[in-house]
């Protein structure tokens, strides 16, 4: 990949929103008909979980969520960006092009702009698990510098709010709005805290790992809220400062089962990681950016899920090969306040549930047999 290549990994909502990104509007020319034409599309067919070769996300990701990716685990500078069909032919477009992708593509889209970065900046998964001024549980000080962000005595009272409350900071001039989510470095814990959520969103089964990989453990994860939920909001604490404005509210009980999105992560000694990620998405399209001709994306055939795709590509940050699945699975729509940084929250339909997992050091074979038992 690219020396101008980044890896961002985050916390709570920062990962989805820099490593998962699920949707994409052009506002260039449609050129599907005539991609279409070109590369005799045909009725997409299974490949099997032994091919070799194939979106911050993510997501990108996406996602979004998430990020970004979304770049997935990093983002770049593309000079052009192809598809693949389902026999895995490819076609290049130059930049300025566009398309909606059909039935049994692949998309990769350029980056949207160019940013150069040296190796010095590059970043690692595991760094923000040591990164003592990250909030547990997904919040964050909003903030356009490191230095905007160091509010100490916010973030102790941020630490403190309970589970499931909904949390408004407006500071820096930024309004940002969450709900406060729940951070553990224990498997166990993990599960009892998905549980039997509400839309049946599932955790990656902890046997399939690696055991080199279970040297730190981080998981995080956040819960969606309904129209209805943040209607019936209470107020329970509210404070302003020269620094800051908190308000925090108390939510349904109910909201403790919505969970809507979670980061678990493992990682080896030498802070490889294997990072499985969910979240909701309106879609089931993921834009991928390629930087290299080596990249490749293909579909797969996951049973349990309604779309899949494997990414293999190179992460300069460990110098070595990044496997990244992707797997779609359709639920009943469900409509969810988008909170995150702005006033208003805007009510989102979902329909998806995403499972992202990004690894490094594993072969595609062993990262599928964990996809099959999500």
């Amino acid at each position: 990949m690219s020396e101008r290549t980044k890896i961002f990994l985050d916390q709570g909502e920062r990962t989805l929103q820099k490593k998962l990104k699920d949707s994409y509007v052009s506002e260039k020319t449609d050129l599907w008909p005539a991609v279409q034409r070109a590369v005799a599309k045909e009725p997409a067919q299974a490949i099997s979980g032994t091919r070799r070769a194939p979106v911050s996300r993510r997501v990108w990701v996406a996602a979004a969520a998430l990020a970004a990716v979304l770049g997935l685990m990093g983002a770049g500078i593309f000079k052009h960006w192809s598809i693949y069909d389902s026999s895995g032919k490819k076609e290049t477009l130059a930049q300025e092009e566009a398309f909606e992708p059909g039935d049994g593509y692949a998309a990769m889209k350029p980056a949207e702009e160019e940013e150069a970065f040296s190796k010095t900046e590059l970043y690692y998964a595991y760094d923000w698990v040591e990164n003592e001024n990250l909030i547990p549980g997904g919040l964050q000080i909003p903030g356009n510098t490191a230095e905007e962000q160091n509010i100490p005595e916010l973030k102790e009272k941020l630490i403190q709010i309970p589970q499931g409350s909904l949390v408004e900071i407006s500071t820096n001039g930024i309004d940002y709005a969450e709900v406060q989510g729940s951070f553990t470095s224990d498997y166990e814990i993990c599960k009892e805290t998905i549980g039997d959520n509400a839309l049946g969103i599932r955790l990656p089964e902890e046997s399939l790992i690696p055991s080199e990989y279970r040297e730190h453990l981080s998981f995080t994860s956040g819960y969606y809220i309904t129209e209805k939920d943040y209607a019936s909001r209470e107020e329970s604490a509210s404070e302003k400062t020269e620094r800051y404005t908190l308000q925090s509210y108390l939510l349904p009980e109910s909201v403790r089962s919505q969970t809507g999105w979670y980061a678990l992560e493992w990682f080896k000694a030498d802070k490889s990681p294997i990072i499985c990620t969910a979240y909701l998405a309106e879609n089931d399209e993921m834009y991928i950016p390629v930087s290299e001709e080596k990249d490749r994306v293909k579909p797969l055939a996951v049973d349990g899920f309604d779309k899949a795709l494997n990414w293999e590509h190179y992460n300069e940050a460990y110098d070595a090969q990044e496997i990244t699945l992707m797997l779609w699975q359709k639920i009943d729509p469900v409509t969810v306040l988008e909170l995150g940084y702005g006033k208003d929250p805007a009510p989102s339909r979902k329909q998806y549930i995403v499972y992202m997992l990004d690894a490094v050091g594993i072969t595609a074979d062993e990262a599928l047999r964990i996809a099959e038992e999500w």
